[in-house]
C-alpha cells in the first residue's frame, strides 16, 4: 500500500513545482498539501474504505482549487499593472493552447476522487450527482456524458438519472443570466435514445412519460422558431417543408401518449397532467382535443373526468374568444403572430390599455349570448353519473369558476337542478361533504339566504338523528348548524341541536371534546335564564371538560366564545351565577379534584395565558377568605408553580415570590 501511495504523490510533483514556480502556493503551503494528500491517501487504501473520508478529502481540494483561484486572478492583477497587457507572461497558455499543469491539476484530482469513490460505493446515487454537479462548477463539461453513462449503468432504475442526462443532450449547458448554450446541446436524436431507454427499462413511470412528451414538444417549438427565423427565404425543397409541417402539427406527442396510456391506462390524473405540460406549449390545440377526448371516453364513470372535461372546455371557451378578439386587432394592425420561441411583444400604450378594457368587455358579451359548452358538460355530468361525489364536485366547480366560465344566474340555476334530484331519506343520505358545500353557497353572496341554508342543515341532522352513534361528520353538521343558528339569533334551538348530538356521540369521537365546549359556552350565553342553566346542568358539563381534558385539549376557533378548557375554567369561575356552587367550590373542581392543573407541557400559549388570569383570579378570592393559616391559598399557589414549572419558569418563579410573602406575613 505504501508504494502505490508514494506512487501517486510522485504523480503530482510536476503540477505542485508549477504552481510553486508561479508563486501561487509557497514551499511551505506545498509541504502541507503534499503532508495532508499522504494522509487521506492512506485512508483511502485501506481494507475497509468509508464513503466519509472520499468526501472530505474532495471538499478539502475543492477549498484549495478555490484558492488557487483567488491567488491566480490576485498574481494576474498585479502582473497586468507591471505589464499593462492582458495575459502575464507566467500565465500565459502553452503552444498547445492548453492552460498550465498547475491549473488543472486539482480539478483533475477532484474528477479522479469522485471515480475512485464511484468505484467503491456503486450503489450510491449522490456521489454520481455530486460528481455531475462538481462537472458543471468547475466548466469540466466534457465529462458530464461519462458521468451520466456510468450513472445510467448502475442505476437503471433511477428516473431523475434519465431526465437528467436527457435535458443535457437536449438542452446542454447554458448561462442562466444571458441564457446562452456554453456546452453542448441541440441533440434531439440522443435525447430520443435516452428517454426510450428508460421508458424500456421503467415503462410505469408516469414522470418519464410526461418528460418525454414534454421533450417532443419542446422540439416541434424549436423547429417552428426556426422555421420563423428563416421565414423570409424561400425553400427549394418543398419535401422538407411537408415534413416539417407534418412533424408539428403534433403527431409525435400524440404516439407518445397514446404508448403513456396503454402502459399506465386507469390513472386520470396522470392522463390530466399532459393537459397541463399543453398548456406550457403555443399551438397544441390537437394534442390537447385527443387528451381530452381521450379522458371523457375512458371515464365517464369517473367524477374527475367529467370535472376535467368541463374545465378544458372552459378554457377553450375563452382561448377561442380571445383569439377573435386578437386577430381582429392584429389584422386592423397589420400585424403577424409570432410562433414557437421568436415572441414579439410590443410595449403597451395607453390606447392600448383602452383596447384590452373593450375586449374583456367584448369577451363577456360573446360567452353570454353564445352556447355554454361548460354548462352543457355539468348537466350532462349529473345526469350520466348521479352520485354524491358527482354534485358535490359540479357545484364545487360551479361555484369556483362564477364569474369565469359561468354567471351568477346559470351558478344558482345548476344548483337548483342539483337539490331536486337529491332527497333527504333514509336510504340516499347526503354525504355531510354536500350539504357544508351546499349550505356555505346559501349563506354567500349574493344570495345571503341563513333560513335556507339552516333548513337544509336540519333536514340531514334529522336523517343523521336516527343512528345509533353519530359520527365526527354529524358533529361538524351539527357545530356549523349551530354556527348559523347563533347568527340568527336562535341560540336556545342552537343549545338543543348541541344536546340532541351530544347525546348520541361516543366519548372516543376526535370532536366530541368541541362539541363539550360548543354547548358549555352556548349555556353561558344564556346565564341570564336560570331555567335554561338548570334544565342543562352546566356544572355536569362542566365536569365532563375536566374529565376528558388530559386527553382531548383542542384549540379551535369558538362558535360562543369557549374554545379551550383553559376558557372554560375561567368563565366558569367569572361568569356562573348558580348558588348551588360557590366560586370556592369551582376552584376546589379545578385545581384539587381534576388532572387539567398538572402540568402545561402540551398547552398552547394562549392556553397558558388564560390559566394565568385564572390563578390570579383564584388566588385574589381566596385571599379574601379569612381562615387561620388559609392553607388553601398555600395549596393554590403550589399547583400554579407546579403548572407552570415545566414551560413557563418565569410564571413560577412569580407564584413562588408570591408564596414567600404570604408565608412570611
Amino acid at each position: 500500500m505504501a508504494e502505490l501511495v508514494e506512487q501517486s504523490l510522485d504523480d503530482m510533483v510536476v503540477p505542485l513545482r508549477d504552481l510553486m514556480d508561479r508563486g501561487i502556493f509557497s514551499e511551505t503551503e506545498i509541504k502541507s498539501i503534499v503532508s495532508r494528500r499522504r494522509e487521506y491517501e492512506y485512508l483511502l487504501r485501506r481494507r475497509v474504505a468509508r464513503k466519509a473520508d472520499f468526501l472530505r478529502y474532495v471538499e478539502i481540494e475543492m477549498k484549495l482549487e478555490r484558492l488557487r483561484k483567488i491567488r491566480t486572478k490576485k498574481i494576474n492583477e498585479q502582473q497586468e499593472r507591471k505589464e499593462s497587457s492582458k495575459i502575464p507572461d507566467r500565465v500565459k497558455k502553452n503552444n498547445s493552447g492548453a492552460l498550465p499543469i498547475g491549473d488543472v491539476h486539482i480539478i483533475q484530482l477532484i474528477h479522479l476522487l469522485f471515480f475512485r469513490a464511484i468505484q467503491k460505493f456503486k450503489s450510491d446515487v449522490t456521489l454520481h450527482l455530486q460528481h455531475a454537479a462538481f462537472a458543471k462548477e468547475s466548466k469540466s463539461y466534457h465529462k458530464l456524458t461519462t458521468i451520466y453513462t456510468e450513472a445510467l449503468q448502475y442505476h437503471p432504475r433511477n428516473v431523475e438519472l434519465w431526465i437528467e442526462a436527457a435535458s443535457h443532450e437536449f438542452f446542454g449547458i447554458t448561462d442562466l443570466e444571458t441564457g446562452e448554450t456554453l456546452f453542448g446541446g441541440g441533440s434531439m436524436q440522443g435525447a430520443r435514445v435516452l428517454m426510450q431507454r428508460a421508458l424500456r427499462i421503467n415503462p410505469t413511470s408516469q414522470d418519464l412519460w410526461i418528460q418525454n412528451f414534454c421533450l417532443e414538444l419542446h422540439f416541434i417549438q424549436k423547429l417552428r422558431g426556426r422555421k420563423e427565423i428563416l421565414q423570409g427565404t424561400t425553400s427549394q425543397n418543398n419535401d422538407d417543408d411537408e415534413k416539417t409541417t407534418d412533424y408539428t402539427s403534433g403527431k409525435i406527442p400524440i404516439i407518445v401518449y397514446k404508448n403513456a396510456i396503454d402502459n399506465i391506462p386507469e390513472d386520470i390524473a396522470f392522463r390530466m397532467n399532459f393537459l397541463d405540460v399543453c398548456k406550457s406549449f403555443p399551438n397544441t390545440e390537437k394534442v390537447e382535443d385527443y387528451v381530452a377526448s381521450s379522458i371523457e371516453q375512458n371515464f365517464l364513470d369517473k367524477p374527475e373526468a367529467w370535472i376535467a372535461t368541463a374545465t378544458y372546455r372552459g378554457e377553450k371557451m375563452m382561448k377561442n374568444t380571445t383569439t377573435t378578439t386578437t386577430t381582429t386587432n392584429i389584422n386592423n394592425e397589420q400585424q403577424k403572430e409570432t410562433i414557437g420561441f421568436v415572441i414579439d411583444r410590443c410595449n403597451s400604450s395607453d390606447d392600448d390599455d383602452d383596447t384590452k378594457s373593450l375586449s374583456i368587455h367584448n369577451k363577456k358579451q360573446r360567452i353570454s349570448k353564445s352556447d355554454n359548452t361548460v354548462l352543457e358538460t355539468l348537466y350532462e355530468a349529473i345526469e350520466e353519473l348521479p352520485t354524491e361525489d358527482m354534485y358535490l364536485r359540479s357545484i364545487r366547480f360551479a361555484r369556483q369558476n362564477c364569474g369565469h366560465y359561468l354567471s351568477i344566474d346559470e351558478v344558482e340555476e345548476f344548483v337548483t337542478k342539483v337539490l331536486k334530484k337529491v332527497e333527504f331519506n333514509t336510504d340516499n343520505i347526503l354525504s355531510p361533504d354536500l350539504v357544508m358545500e351546499l349550505s356555505d353557497y346559501f349563506v354567500t353572496d349574493p344570495h345571503n339566504d341563513i333560513e335556507k341554508a339552516i333548513q337544509l342543515l336540519k333536514d340531514f341532522s334529522a336523517v343523521s338523528k336516527t343512528k345509533e352513534n353519530s359520527d365526527d361528520n354529524d358533529v361538524s353538521i351539527t357545530l356549523h348548524l349551530a354556527s348559523l343558528l347563533k347568527k340568527n339569533d336562535e341560540i336556545s334551538e342552537a343549545l338543543t341541536e348541541l344536546q340532541c348530538c351530544l347525546n348520541h356521540t361516543p366519548v372516543y369521537q376526535s370532536n366530541y371534546m368541541q362539541l363539550l365546549l360548543e354547548l358549555f359556552g352556548a349555556i353561558l350565553l344564556l346565564r341570564k335564564d336560570k331555567n335554561q342553566q338548570q334544565q342543562y346542568n352546566i356544572k355536569s358539563i362542566f365536569e365532563k371538560i375536566l374529565l376528558f381534558a388530559p386527553n382531548k385539549n383542542p384549540t379551535f376557533d369558538p362558535i360562543f366564545g369557549v374554545g379551550s378548557v383553559a376558557t372554560a375554567c375561567l368563565c366558569m369561575l367569572l361568569q356562573h351565577n348558580d348558588k348551588n356552587t360557590s366560586k370556592k367550590d369551582i376552584i376546589d373542581l379545578v385545581v384539587e379534584r381534576s388532572t387539567y392543573c398538572d402540568c402545561a407541557r402540551d398547552k398552547s400559549i394562549e392556553e397558558i395565558q388564560v390559566m394565568v388570569t385564572f390563578f390570579d383570579t383564584a388566588i385574589t378570592y381566596t385571599t379574601k377568605i379569612k381562615q387561620k393559616k388559609n392553607s388553601k391559598l398555600r395549596r393554590l399557589m403550589d399547583k400554579a408553580i407546579q403548572f407552570f414549572e415545566t414551560c413557563a419558569p418565569d410564571i413560577a418563579d412569580r407564584y413562588r415570590t408570591k408564596k414567600n410573602e404570604f408565608m412570611y406575613l
